[in-house]
């Protein structure tokens, strides 16, 4: 029987259409089932598949409200039903260490360990940051944006020094006071290229392609987080 991963997840576009696929290449031998946002029983099919159907209070939650809605959720929560819990959020330039504390507190009311029953998957500070960790899967290769690529890299490497994708979370705490996205950095990077890169249509395709194994090469805390939860479904 296969291990089944209740995952919670921001009610947005990009991650209610992305995660699926980047949790398959993280394994396909496990059962994701999204425990957050809550499917809705079957009824008349929506635009999307089943998995795109919200309530309406579910959409765009991230953060401290994810944390607070993730709490009214597990008070319904069969624990039969999963063998253990995975939280994707950004951490939106915040410590991702706090934000363990944050759903650490949430989770342990209901008796979940850290690391025993569930684990954080934190983005520093977005997911777009996993997108510049494998570039080639991602910018270069969707056609709205691939005959921009080189420029986009050049760009986006030439107005921020950083060793590796993460450090944005910092570059945007410690320069820009968390005033910016890196998601906006994007855009005006790809808009001075020439070409326009939208979050709300081009992300849930990037974070389907995106391969989990070559960010972890790159993103420091992403490698930690990945592979505790290699370790927990293998």
């Amino acid at each position: 029987m296969a291990l089944v991963v209740g995952y919670f997840v921001s009610g947005g576009e990009t991650e209610l259409r992305g995660v699926p696929k980047f949790l398959e290449k993280i394994s396909d031998k496990v059962e994701w089932k999204r425990a957050f946002p809550a499917v809705k029983k079957p009824g008349p099919k929506p635009k999307y598949s089943k998995q795109m159907t919200l309530r309406r209070d579910e959409r765009g939650a991230t953060g401290r409200d994810l944390a607070n809605k993730i709490k009214k959720r597990l008070r319904y929560i069969d624990k039969n039903d999963y063998s253990f819990f995975l939280v994707i959020d950004d951490t939106d330039c915040t410590d991702p260490d706090k934000k363990n504390v944050l759903f650490e507190n949430i989770f342990k009311k209901f008796g979940y360990k850290y690391g025993t029953h569930w684990l954080g998957l934190w983005a520093l500070p977005e997911i777009e940051t996993w997108f510049l960790a494998d570039p080639e899967n991602t910018f270069q290769k969707h056609p709205d944006l691939k005959n921009k690529y080189v420029c986009f890299i050049q760009k986006i490497r030439k107005n921020y020094k950083f060793k590796n994708p993460e450090d944005f979370n910092f570059i945007l705490r410690n320069t820009e006071k968390c005033k910016r996205k890196l998601s906006e950095i994007i855009e005006n990077c790809y808009k001075y290229c020439g070409i326009e890169y939208q979050k709300g249509k081009h992300s849930a395709d990037l974070l389907s392609w995106v391969n989990p194994h070559k960010i972890a090469n790159r993103c420091k805390y992403f490698r930690k987080y990945y592979y505790q939860i290699i370790e927990i479904i293998t």
